[in-house]
């Protein structure tokens, strides 16, 4: 911000408002927030919770498909 302030004396209130303004203006801290409606936010979760069930699917039917071989071995029967 650019203020325009006078040395003289006659303006010294003025001078003093602006430098006051300015000063208050300079403390203003901003926060970005996504404007999004009750629906639109609902809509997001559940996309990606829909998303992270589909994942978690596709790892299970990876571990599914994978051939699992059992080694056997035969005792002798006791008589």
């Amino acid at each position: 911000m650019i203020s325009c302030i006078s040395p003289s004396d006659r303006d010294f209130m003025e001078t003093l408002n602006t430098l006051k303004y300015a000063n208050r203006a300079r403390n203003i801290k901003n926060k970005v927030v996504v404007n999004q409606d009750k629906a639109s936010q609902q809509l997001a979760k559940l996309r990606s919770e829909l998303q992270a069930v589909q994942a978690e699917l596709l790892e299970y039917k990876a571990v599914g498909t994978r051939s699992v071989t059992f080694k056997t071995t035969s005792k002798p029967q006791s008589e």
